[in-house]
């Protein structure tokens, strides 16, 4: 593709992408930008992926419970204390 072509479809992209976004976080006012530079980040990092045959890293997400130990255990800091029931009024 050209590059004035492959511009424009990039710009539509990220659009649509970002109108996605905006949607998905109750259509909040004044985060335009936020949400264009999410888009723009995740329509480069495909780019990427498509260019290099791989996918591009991405960064490390909180394991879920049942996991592997978090990060704090890992290195040997203590575990927090743990937290008595709610009382019943």
């Amino acid at each position: 593709m050209s590059e004035p072509i492959q511009q424009q479809h990039n710009h539509d992209e990220i659009a649509r992408l970002a109108y996605h976004l905006w949607e998905q976080n109750a259509k909040p006012a004044g985060r335009d930008v936020e949400f264009w530079l999410a888009a723009e980040g995740i329509v480069r990092s495909r780019a990427g992926t498509a260019q290099s045959g791989r996918p591009a890293r991405s960064a490390p997400r909180s394991r879920r419970p049942g996991g592997k130990a978090s990060p704090a255990k890992a290195e040997g800091a203590p575990a927090p204390a743990a937290r008595a029931p709610a009382s019943k009024l």
